[in-house]
């Protein structure tokens, strides 16, 4: 339908405006991960023909899997190293490696230095080098020999570099509906993995998941775009397009004049987004009372540096805007929850952040996730003096259709039936074997009416 098919138009325009140097790679996912290539491929005339032949046999069914999807465009080995967790697999014979190891993933304690190589496992780290201060938080390449001393494993570093300056900019493009039930995880994710690259998300629908598109794109310093059944999408593949052509300005810092006293900026200047063409950034902070000074802002322009400074007067009181304590304190609380997603959605979040959410959501009169609810109606119904817990159905989402979610030849029946029970996918893709056509049309308008 629509979505599909407007996703589609967009895959290829952006295999069309690929340029010769251009490396790429497809991934679809639903229920399961399709990736067209192991390894990204040059843009020339026949791997682009093999993505286009792989974009036009993509099809919407069953559900969605997005993190397999995340995994395999994101948690990669980086562009010029291997992630740390390779080597436990590789002989310490003394051999020069290089790894990629993402900006916290140096743990250091009273025994000494370690490197995370994830799932509660660490690799012993000779450092004979200082390594470089990281206040944008970006991921490290490490040179070193991979050795083994007095029977134990142990990563010698011998020199380290910022990943942004050892390769190009890379752009993921999600395209989904969003229609999964671990957004926060997806989201965390996204924060953690993106390293150098842009991450971009593209919702078509009516009834898209805005919060996990949004949120996606400020996790990996992109941007969103969303078309609705009854728009257009051309004009939005043609920025997008524009986008990842040529950003307008990369490596944003700002300068910001002392007696201002401006504090609580967000996004905080050590995260600021790309600035994209026909999509500003929005910076909201606070001050405590009248002043005037400059900010500097200094990035990267496909021409080289650029710097430019602004004159900035604040004013004691300004009543007309004052919407904008309410759009901060909403920034505030994406700020204190952005890193801590998974807790949030594990409902695991530490104290102090959430009194703070709290207090803000009571100060600034907005909702949070812990300053309001959303009420779900149950039934109780009695059956032979036993309480049967009924589940109360609701309308599909606007512009969807019931094989989107359950895939075709599964009866909505079929389906209540196989959740009540616990049954896998994998039952409900046997009952839609067996299920005929006209059982099917029937159960829908049964279901409907």
């Amino acid at each position: 339908g629509f979505p599909v098919e407007k996703s589609k138009a967009l895959a290829r325009k952006a295999i069309a405006s690929m340029r010769a140097g251009d490396t790429f790679n497809f991934i679809t996912f639903a229920g399961a991960t399709s990736v067209l290539w192991p390894e990204p491929r040059a843009a020339n005339e026949e791997n682009r023909k093999l993505a286009e032949d792989f974009v036009n046999g993509a099809y919407g069914a069953g559900g969605t899997e997005m993190m397999a999807a995340i995994n395999a465009a994101l948690v990669q080995d980086g562009r010029s190293g291997i992630l740390p967790a390779k080597l436990l697999d590789m002989p310490a014979d003394g051999r020069t490696v290089r790894i990629a190891v993402a900006h916290n993933g140096f743990l250091r304690d009273v025994a000494g230095t370690t490197l995370d190589a994830g799932e509660g496992r660490t690799i012993p780290v000779e450092l004979s080098i200082a390594m470089p201060a990281n206040p944008k938080k970006l991921a490290i390449i490490v040179d070193g020999t991979w050795e083994t001393r007095n029977g134990n494993r142990l990563f010698s570093a011998k020199s380290a570099k910022f990943e942004d300056a050892d390769a190009r900019t890379r752009f993921v493009f999600f395209l989904t509906d969003g229609y999964i039930g671990n957004d926060q995880a997806v989201v965390a994710a996204v924060g953690q993995n993106a390293r150098a690259s842009r991450v971009f998300s593209f919702g078509i629908g009516n009834s898209v998941n805005r919060f996990l598109l949004e949120e996606m794109a400020r996790a990996g310093r992109g941007t969103c775009e969303i078309v609705t059944l009854a728009d257009e999408a051309d004009g939005v593949i043609e920025r997008l397009t524009r986008r990842i052509e040529s950003p307008v300005l990369t490596d944003i810092e700002l300068d910001i004049s002392a007696n201002l006293g401006i504090h609580d900026l967000l996004p905080a200047g050590d995260h600021l987004p790309d600035l994209y063409d026909q999509e500003p950034i929005v910076l909201m902070g606070r001050f405590d009372h009248a002043a005037s000074g400059s900010i500097t802002v200094r990035g990267r322009t496909g021409a080289g540096a650029w710097e430019r400074t602004i004159s900035v007067v604040l004013p004691e009181t300004q009543a007309e805007h004052d919407v904008v304590k309410t759009l901060w304190a909403r920034a505030k609380v994406d700020a204190l929850l952005l890193p801590k997603l998974a807790a949030v959605e594990n409902q695991s979040l530490d104290a102090p952040t959430k009194r703070a959410v709290i207090r803000l959501g009571e100060s600034y009169s907005i909702a949070t996730a812990y300053t309001s609810f959303v009420a779900i109606e149950k039934s109780r119904v009695v059956v032979g003096g036993k309480p049967l817990l009924v589940a109360v159905p609701v309308e599909l989402p606007d512009g969807t259709n019931w094989a989107g979610f359950f895939g075709e030849g599964v009866r909505p029946v079929d389906a209540i039936i196989a959740e009540s029970r616990g049954r896998s996918s994998v039952e409900l893709e046997s009952l839609a074997k067996t299920a005929s056509t006209r059982g099917l049309i029937s159960a829908w308008t049964d279901f409907d009416g």
